[in-house]
């Protein structure tokens, strides 16, 4: 909501409305989360195998009171996509979190109670405060200590398995995937952020699809997306496939295969002749 009052008064009906809420989704979720270092177009291709009707009451939390979140029975308190942790004397307060640089202060009744440096980890322990949290479940446990350095070992692996790779294959099965592959390259990820964001529904679809045909052919995925991203036109969405063939073709860039060349030379035969008649001629000259 707060992203739309920088357009209020420049629509009239709710079909323009309707056009810019479409403009913002798409920018809103092809930008980098600072909570997750991830796209949520990207984060979202993995966590939606793992969505329920109801989520988490700490994440319910986030969203009801950004300013004051109530701790946990886990000693954590929701921020940005991960969970930190304080003393367990707070279990069930309501505490504060301010952000300064890359470190998470959190406060109870005006008072610094716990620092933690912003992770990508979806849960941040130290190691006290782990402690405090399975001395009930351990009491009496001679191998207490070594229990809880396994763990939080454990824990400090948690980011490694929410990381996403998506192939080709993958960005078949859809435009979300597409554009979720697209992303995740990082020689073309703020490029194509901006390029799709000034694209309608309509265009969309179009660019999935032409890009989706070329996909299979690609023998060379650095040089495919370096081409991609000159070759890539709103007004010339169409014939994109014509336009990678065309740097293929003068040797710019090397990345289709033999396949991929004859079935773009197929499709488009009228538009792949002319380019091959006035480049021969401009070649002769």
């Amino acid at each position: 909501m707060d992203w739309l009052r920088s357009y209020s008064g420049e629509f009239d009906s709710i079909e323009e409305l309707q056009k810019i809420v479409d403009k913002l989704n798409v920018k809103m979720n092809t930008n980098i989360c600072q909570g997750t270092g991830m796209s949520p177009c990207l984060l979202f291709i993995k966590e939606k195998e793992y969505l329920t009707p109801l989520p988490d009451r700490t994440v319910l939390d986030g969203y009801l009171s950004p300013h004051k979140v109530k701790v946990s029975s886990q000693q954590l308190v929701y921020f940005n996509g991960a969970q930190y942790s304080v003393d367990r004397k707070y279990i069930d307060e309501y505490v504060s979190i301010e952000t300064f640089d890359d470190m998470l202060q959190i406060y109870y009744k005006g008072k610094l109670i716990q620092v933690h440096t912003i992770s990508r980890n979806p849960i941040n322990y130290t190691k006290k405060h782990y402690e405090q949290s399975i001395s009930k479940q351990l009491a009496g446990n001679k191998d207490f200590s070594k229990v809880v350095a396994n763990n939080l070992s454990i824990m400090d692996k948690l980011l490694d398995a929410r990381e996403i790779v998506l192939t080709r294959n993958d960005a078949l099965k859809s435009y979300d995937h597409m554009i979720a592959y697209l992303v995740s390259q990082e020689s073309l990820s703020s490029w194509i952020k901006r390029f799709i964001q000034t694209l309608n529904k309509e265009e969309r679809k179009i660019f999935y699809t032409e890009v989706s045909k070329i996909l299979p052919y690609i023998t060379d995925e650095e040089q495919f997306f370096a081409a991609l991203k000159k070759s890539a036109n709103k007004k010339e969405l169409k014939i994109l496939r014509v336009n990678l063939w065309g740097f293929d073709i003068m040797d710019i860039y090397n990345f289709l295969s033999q396949e991929g060349y004859d079935s773009i030379y197929q499709a488009f035969e009228k538009e792949t002749t002319n380019y091959l008649r006035t480049y021969r001629m401009e070649m002769e000259d």
